[in-house]
């Protein structure tokens, strides 16, 4: 009897371990998505974006690298190639960026 008793807690333990940490994931996901973007929020309202001009140093389909040491978000980056300085217009919290002037590197 005590054998079926262990059995049933153990097992509702682990259950429990299982939705307490999926539940954390899924709320530390949320935060991670919503909070910058609320943040970012009032900047918008006021057209209080950041400035910042680089060289780009790395970029992937999405978002490029500056020499210093920032990322951001800019869409597709097809055009825009390493070495070519940058200016960006951008929001501080999520790194959503537009490119607002672009020099080509002569290679």
């Amino acid at each position: 009897m005590d054998a079926i008793l262990f059995k049933m807690i153990s097992r509702s333990m682990i259950i429990i371990a299982m939705i307490i940490t999926l539940l954390f994931f899924l709320i530390k996901r949320i935060l991670i998505g919503v909070f910058p973007s609320c943040l970012d929020l009032p900047r918008v309202l006021t057209s209080d974006y950041k400035q910042s001009q680089g060289v780009v140093i790395k970029k992937s389909e999405m978002s490029i690298w500056l020499e210093n040491g920032m990322h951001y978000r800019v869409g597709k980056v097809d055009w825009c190639e390493k070495g070519d300085c940058v200016q960006l217009t951008y929001l501080p919290f999520t790194r959503y960026a537009t490119i607002t002037n672009i020099v080509k590197s002569h290679r």
